[in-house]
């Protein structure tokens, strides 16, 4: 990503030295990523950066190293105008290279949907915000392509599904993203969480049981002009010990218990989110862990397909 910073150069003189080492940093992660200039730029108060020349993380620790070298916090970014503040709230949609072109009423579909969601209690603005960018029908089947938007799951094939919104929705808002936090999925499924996820600016690592399930996901992440993820297909239940520790972990399949296994790959304040209990329901658990200890909270009963794995559900178990 390149940002042209002359403008706050020189409106702020104390912020010069911090400006040469942002400048520099970012131009060489724009050569890094071997991205095009075109001569286009979005425009900001404060700072233009272009869209195509994307490192989402990159981008949010020079922003945090800047406030570190000018020993200063960023403004709050709630009003608009206002410069981003350290926990990175960028109003631009940096997480994608491309955006998918669709028909309007999809556009009309999502937004009905994120009312919906307001509706039911769903309140953070940053979690209806990536809701209402992702083209949900592109991850179910065309059978179902005109139900995409309502708030139920849906089928997708294996035995799985894709879980209803306000489930995805309710997850994320527990587990509470931040742009550039490394984020392990459990169940890559159809793909939606995970796009909930990048849209949200994180680098996400996902592990996926069915490899035909992983496959498509992967493609169509790709397809959608997400970058800042790892897949693979394997035992999620044992989670991804060599990108480890993560600053959150959720899991989108009912678990008999917690896996050790999933806590341990915690980092310092990371969080949980993990359904547990049996088929007739499961209690949506936040966990987080505070050096040697886990503090757990309990967030109302929810109803998953099954966590299968070596630290969760056997195939052939009865329930």
């Amino acid at each position: 990503m390149f940002v042209l910073i002359d403008s706050l150069a020189e409106k702020l003189p104390k912020f010069k030295k911090a400006a040469a080492a942002v400048q520099a940093a970012t131009t060489e992660e724009c050569a890094r990523l071997n991205v095009a200039m075109p001569g286009k730029h979005f425009a900001h108060p404060i700072f233009r950066c272009h869209p195509s020349c994307v490192s989402f993380a990159a981008f949010s620790l020079i922003l945090r190293d800047f406030g570190y070298l000018c020993g200063e916090s960023f403004p709050d970014a709630a009003a608009p105008g206002r410069f981003p503040t350290s926990s990175f709230n960028i109003p631009f949609n940096f997480p994608r290279m491309t955006a998918p072109q669709e028909h309007p009423k999809y556009r009309i579909k999502r937004e009905q949907l994120v009312q919906k969601l307001r509706q039911k209690g769903i309140v953070s603005e940053r979690v209806l915000t990536a809701l209402g960018r992702i083209p949900r029908h592109r991850f179910v089947d065309s059978a179902f392509e005109r139900r995409a938007y309502d708030d139920a799951p849906l089928p997708i094939g294996h035995g799985q599904t894709i879980s209803q919104p306000y489930t995805v929705a309710r997850q994320t808002e527990l587990l509470d993203p931040q742009p550039g936090q490394r984020i392990l999925e459990i169940g890559t499924g159809s793909g939606y969480q995970a796009a909930v996820l990048l849209e949200m600016g994180v680098k996400l690592y996902s592990v996926e049981r069915l490899c035909p399930l992983y496959e498509r996901a992967q493609r169509l992440l790709r397809a959608l002009g997400y970058k800042r993820l790892e897949l693979k297909c394997g035992d999620g239940t044992q989670g991804w010990r060599a990108y480890a520790p993560f600053d959150g972990i959720i899991v989108t399949a009912g678990a008999p218990v917690v896996p050790e296994t999933l806590t341990s790959q915690l980092t310092e304040g990371g969080r949980l989110i993990i359904p547990v209990g049996d088929d007739s329901g499961q209690q949506m658990l936040r966990i987080t862990r505070q050096g040697d200890q886990f503090i757990e909270e309990d967030h109302n009963t929810y109803q998953f397909v099954r966590l299968i794995g070596s630290r969760g559900w056997q195939e052939n178990d009865s329930g």
